[in-house]
């Protein structure tokens, strides 16, 4: 029942954002914004509420008549399901790749460091606090023009720097995965920290345990819940990256379609990004916290 209520809560909040352009801009709304900053005129913000209500109220009604889902690109009216499916799939197969990427090798690396003498957690930290302080797009960047070089010095090509005729992979999903892995290895590495100096640790430790069994038994068993919550973090922020990532590599998927997109598909398009993840999110936090035995009200009052 509070799923069903969350989500209803979700699609409402999607509705009245998608189309704040029309309290603003009137009637025209997103497309006009759309138009206006492609032509790079100046336009007059107002206060059009009435507008605004009846542009929620079509939304609403168009989303029950998907013969309506259409997109306008170059003068020209397409049907939303000509570009939807192959899109979304495609994107979804670079995002879910990268975020699976990012938890594991985040994981991965967090138990060597974890079990590393202290000389190479210093280096870690040194290292990962400099790809943490690196923008998206310097990577992005940086990685394509590696390849490039590459290519020159050796005529290989080692990954696609950018989408032509068929998908590419390698390159979209390292960019997608590398600054989540970084941000969840250091805060991994943070709550691990923070939970050495408990009672409990030197109990297991006295007991004559393993670091190895002391390490996952009992100090990551206690801040998976809390990397669990930070790890929503990163799909928002992830989400956004997908979006930079679909036009620096020529990516024809789901995000590229915002560009044409009225207030209806806005809303399609967001709720069919958000709502699965949300799903397997709401899922995995109910097995957790069975696994763990902590309730969320426990957790959330410290």
């Amino acid at each position: 029942m509070r799923f069903i209520r969350n989500i209803l809560i979700i699609l409402i909040g999607i509705i009245l954002i998608s189309s704040l352009p029309v309290l603003f801009y009137g009637g025209s709304g997103f497309q006009y914004i759309v138009e206006v900053l492609v032509a790079n005129n100046i336009s007059t913000i107002g206060f059009y509420p009435l507008e605004y209500g009846l542009a929620i109220v079509e939304v609403v009604k168009n989303l029950f008549q998907p013969d309506q889902w259409v997109i306008a690109t170059f003068g020209k009216e397409y049907s939303f399901f000509e570009f939807y499916p192959n899109r979304y799939f495609y994107s979804l197969k670079l995002f879910s790749f990268s975020f699976l990427i990012a938890i594991g090798v985040s994981l991965l690396v967090t138990m060597m460091v974890s079990l590393s003498p202290g000389w190479f957690k210093k280096v870690s930290n040194f290292t990962i606090d400099i790809l943490e302080s690196l923008p998206d797009v310097f990577i992005i960047v940086g990685l394509q023009l590696i390849v490039v070089f590459i290519y020159k010095a050796t005529g290989n090509l080692v990954a696609e720097v950018a989408m032509l005729n068929e998908e590419i992979y390698l390159l979209p999903i390292i960019c997608l995965s590398t600054v989540p892995a970084v941000f969840l290895i250091k805060t991994a590495l943070l709550l691990m920290r923070e939970e050495e100096p408990k009672p409990y640790m030197d109990l297991a430790r006295a007991k004559g345990l393993s670091r190895l069994r002391v390490l996952l038994v009992h100090n990551f068993r206690n801040v998976l819940f809390s990397l669990f919550y930070r790890s929503k973090i990163i799909f928002s922020f992830m989400l956004s990256n997908l979006f930079i990532i679909e036009r620096l590599f020529n990516i024809k998927g789901i995000m590229d379609l915002l560009l044409y997109s009225n207030q209806l598909i806005l809303v399609v398009v967001i709720c069919s990004i958000f709502i699965p993840f949300y799903t397997l999110f709401s899922i995995s936090e109910f097995f957790i916290m069975r696994k763990i035995g902590v309730r969320e009200e426990e957790f959330m009052n410290g």
